[in-house]
C-alpha cells in the first residue's frame, strides 16, 4: 500500500471520528445551552421541539461518521472493484451532511458559521482522502 493511500485512509478515518466526537460534544453542550439560552417554561412545547431538533441533527452527524468508518473499512478490506466502488458511494454520501451544514449556516445564520467547522473539515478530509486513495489505486 502506497504512502498516499495510507494518508488518504487516515484522513477518512479522522473525518469519521471527528463527526462522531463532534456530534457527541454538540449534543451534550448544545442541549444544555439550548435550555439555558431560551427562557422557556419546563415542559413547554418549544423547549421539547428545540431539544428534539438538536438531537436529530447531531444523530445525523454521528450516523454520517459511522458510515464514513464503515466505508473506509470496506475500502481497506475489499479485494475486488465492486466493494471499492460501493465504499466510494458511502464515503461521498457521508460528505453531504457536513457540506450542507456549512452552506446552510453560512447562508442562514452567518454568525453561527463557526459551528459547522468540524463538519466541513470532516467533509474536506474525506474528499481529499478519497482523491489520495484513488490516485494511488
Amino acid at each position: 500500500m502506497s504512502i498516499s493511500t495510507r494518508i488518504g485512509r487516515l484522513l477518512i478515518i479522522g473525518a469519521g471520528l471527528m463527526l462522531i466526537v463532534s456530534s457527541i460534544g454538540y449534543t451534550v453542550v448544545g442541549v444544555a445551552g439550548l435550555m439555558a439560552h431560551f427562557d422557556l417554561p419546563a415542559g413547554d412545547y418549544w423547549q421539547r421541539r428545540l431539544y428534539a431538533s438538536q438531537l436529530i441533527g447531531t444523530t445525523a452527524f454521528a450516523f454520517a461518521g459511522l458510515v464514513t468508518l464503515i466505508g473506509v473499512w470496506i475500502r481497506t478490506t475489499a479485494s475486488t472493484p465492486g466493494p471499492r466502488r460501493a465504499s466510494t458511494v458511502l464515503l461521498l454520501a457521508s460528505v453531504l451532511p457536513g457540506a450542507v451544514s456549512a452552506i446552510e449556516l453560512l447562508l442562514l445564520t452567518p454568525e453561527d458559521a463557526s459551528h459547522s467547522i468540524p463538519f466541513a473539515l470532516a467533509a474536506l478530509a474525506t474528499v481529499i482522502g478519497l482523491a489520495l486513495d484513488r490516485r494511488a489505486g
